[in-house]
Parts: C-alpha cells; sequence; structure tokens
C-alpha cells in the first residue's frame, strides 16, 4: 500500500513529497482465506438446506403409501380378507423400514457438513432394490389410477443399495408426483460391465434447469 503526503515547509510552502509504502501481503491473504471461508460457509449451508429439502420429499412419500396401506387394511380387516390383510401388514413394516433409513440419513447431516459421506460398496442383486420400490409405490400409483411396472432383473450390481435405493426412490416419487395419467416404468439395460437403471413415464419430465441441481 503506498500513501503520498506533501512535504510542507515552515512558510507552508511545498518542498517535496514523503512517500510511505507498507506491505500489506499478510493482510491481504488474511482477507482472502476469510472470503474464502465464507463462501464454503455459504456452499456448505446451501447444500444443507437442498439436502434437507430433498430428505423431506423423500420421506413424504413412505407416509404417504403407510396412509394408503393403513386405509387398504381397514377395508380388509373389515371384509374380513385375511390373506390380503396379511400381506398388507408386511408392506407397512418394510415402507416402515424404509422411512427409517432415511430418517437416520437425516439426522446424520452432520456427516455432510464435514464431508465425510462415503458409500459403502457391496455386491448385491438390483431386483431386491426394485422389487421393494415397486411394492411400495404400488399403492400410490394406484391410487392416482396409474400404471406401475417393473421389469425383472438377475444382476448383481456393486455400489451403496442404501444410497442407491434412496437415489432411485426419489426420481421414481417424481415421477409418479409429475404423471397425471398414463404409466411409470422402472427397469435396467446393460450396457457392458454397467447397468443402466430407468425410469420412464408419461408424464411432463424433469425441467433442464433442474438437471444439475437434481443429480447434485
Amino acid at each position: 500500500m503506498r500513501r503520498i503526503l506533501p512535504y510542507r515547509a515552515q512558510d507552508d510552502g511545498v518542498e517535496g513529497v514523503v512517500i510511505t509504502l507498507v506491505d500489506i501481503t499478510e493482510r491481504k491473504h488474511a482477507a482472502d482465506a476469510w472470503e474464502a471461508a465464507r463462501k464454503e460457509a455459504q456452499r456448505a449451508n446451501i447444500a444443507k438446506s437442498r439436502f434437507l429439502a430433498a430428505a423431506s420429499h423423500d420421506i413424504r412419500q413412505p407416509l404417504q403409501a403407510l396412509s394408503l396401506m393403513s386405509g387398504i387394511l381397514t377395508r380388509k380387516i373389515r371384509a374380513d380378507q385375511k390373506r390380503e390383510a396379511l400381506g398388507l401388514v408386511t408392506r407397512l413394516d418394510e415402507t416402515a423400514a424404509a422411512m427409517s433409513g432415511m430418517l437416520n440419513t437425516l439426522l446424520d447431516i452432520n456427516q455432510l457438513e464435514a464431508g465425510t459421506v462415503h458409500p459403502e460398496f457391496v455386491s448385491f442383486p438390483i431386483a431386491d432394490v426394485l422389487g421393494r420400490l415397486r411394492d411400495e409405490f404400488s399403492y400410490h400409483a394406484t391410487a392416482q389410477n396409474l400404471a406401475l411396472h417393473a421389469v425383472s432383473c438377475s444382476l448383481s450390481v456393486y455400489s451403496d443399495p442404501r444410497l442407491l435405493e434412496q437415489m432411485i426412490r426419489n426420481l421414481l416419487s417424481n415421477a409418479l408426483k409429475y404423471t397425471r395419467r398414463g404409466k411409470v416404468l422402472l427397469g435396467c439395460r446393460r450396457r457392458g460391465g454397467i447397468l443402466r437403471i430407468e425410469i420412464c413415464d408419461t408424464g411432463i419430465g424433469i425441467a433442464e434447469q433442474d438437471l444439475q441441481a437434481i443429480f447434485d
């Protein structure tokens, strides 16, 4: 930082200048570090808000499914259809377990802030995930007069089953939410050593400007 001041004589005349140079390198570095920290904190706060919004969206779906199945179960019991009632109780348990898993993820949000959310990779049959999601969303689809089809697949994948299921659930929930009539299809395509999981629907689709935020 340079400061230039006039050098004045006794008669107030200017006989020269005084030039002062101050090294503010450390101050600039500190200011830059503070600004970087501020931006990082802001980014983390935005990411947390997005995470909470997505988590609340995901949890709402199992709650809706629980409500639907509870109503159907009540009618089945009244009609004394015991076998179907037992099947619905099983579905209720599975849906409650799915919601419990999402709540655990939500409660572990401090891991997101610390950047410590890491996938735990294992090999597992993708059919297990597809079957659970098909059963979970079938009542929701029926309530909306939509056809939900899940194509079976005998292959196994190497991934984090909990995180993968949560991502597919999010997309499947959106597909049902934004489809007014027609059908939703959940299935897989093999591409060499990669399994491509697809959700197709007859709804309005995803807006171009929202794609990056969704996959973030």
